[in-house]
C-alpha cells in the first residue's frame, strides 16, 4: 500500500470538496496511487460510502410556489393535540396473505424461540387500503383480485371511513372538524374523489403539497409493520 503524502493531500481534498466521491479508481489514477490507498485514506477522513438520495422530480416555479403556499396554510393550524386528533389519513400496501411473524420473542434465558418459515417471495400478495387516526386503524379493505385502486374504489372506501367516524367520533363529524390528509396520487385527486368530499360536508381536506418529498404519515410507522 502506498502512502499519500502532504503533496497529494491538497489535491485529494480539492477533489473531495467538489462533489461526493463516487469513483475511487479515477481518483487513484489522478493522484498516481493505487485504489487501496485511496480507500484507506477515505476511512482515515471518516468518509462513508453512501448512495445519493434521488429527488422525486424537479419542481417548476409554479409547483414550488404552491408548496410554499400550502405549507404556510398548514402552519396556521394550532399544532397541538387538538389538531393531530382531527387527522384521518390513508395508505395502500401490498401484503402477503400469510405473513410470517419474525419479530423477537421473550424466552427463558438459554432457550431458543421456535423457528419461523422464511417468507417465500412468490407467495400470494394482496393490496390492502388502510385508513387510520391517532388511536389506530379506523377502516381497512382488501382490494379484490382484478380490482383497480381508482377514484371509484377510493370513494367506496370513503363511505366506509365516514360511517366509522359517525359511529366512533360523532362530535368530530358534527363540528366539521375531521381532517382528511391524503397525498397526490390520482385516486385521491380525481374529480370523482373531489365530488365525493363535497358530498361529505362534515369533513375537510388537509392540503398536501404537490410532489412533496415528505413521506405520508403512515409510512413512518404503520406500513413498516405490515
Amino acid at each position: 500500500m502506498q502512502h499519500i503524502d502532504a503533496s497529494y493531500e491538497e489535491g485529494f481534498q480539492a477533489a473531495s470538496d467538489l462533489e461526493s466521491l463516487s469513483n475511487t479508481h479515477e481518483l487513484a489514477e489522478e493522484l498516481g496511487v493505487d485504489q487501496n490507498t485511496v480507500w484507506n485514506y477515505l476511512k482515515k477522513l471518516d468518509f462513508v460510502h453512501k448512495k445519493p438520495r434521488q429527488d422525486s422530480r424537479e419542481l417548476t416555479e409554479a409547483q414550488a410556489a404552491k408548496q410554499i403556499e400550502i405549507c404556510r396554510q398548514l402552519l396556521n393550524n394550532p399544532l397541538d393535540d387538538r389538531f393531530w386528533k382531527q387527522i384521518v389519513t390513508p395508505d395502500e400496501k401490498w401484503v402477503y396473505r400469510a405473513n410470517h411473524d419474525r419479530s423477537k420473542r421473550w424466552v427463558p434465558k438459554g432457550q431458543t424461540p421456535l423457528s419461523v418459515s422464511e417468507q417465500n417471495q412468490f407467495e400470494t400478495k394482496i393490496m390492502i387500503g388502510v385508513w387510520w387516526n391517532f388511536e389506530g386503524i379506523l377502516h381497512f379493505e382488501l382490494v379484490p383480485n382484478g380490482r383497480t385502486t381508482n377514484a371509484e374504489f377510493n370513494c367506496e372506501q370513503l363511505d366506509g371511513v365516514y360511517d366509522v367516524l359517525v359511529e366512533k367520533y360523532p362530535s368530530l363529524v358534527r363540528r366539521k372538524r375531521a381532517l382528511f390528509q391524503q397525498d397526490n396520487v390520482k385516486p385521491y385527486t380525481a374529480r370523482t374523489a373531489s365530488n365525493k368530499f363535497e358530498e361529505l360536508d362534515d369533513v375537510e381536506i388537509l392540503l398536501h403539497p404537490p410532489y412533496s418529498p415528505d413521506v405520508a404519515p403512515p409510512d413512518y410507522d404503520l406500513v413498516q409493520s405490515m
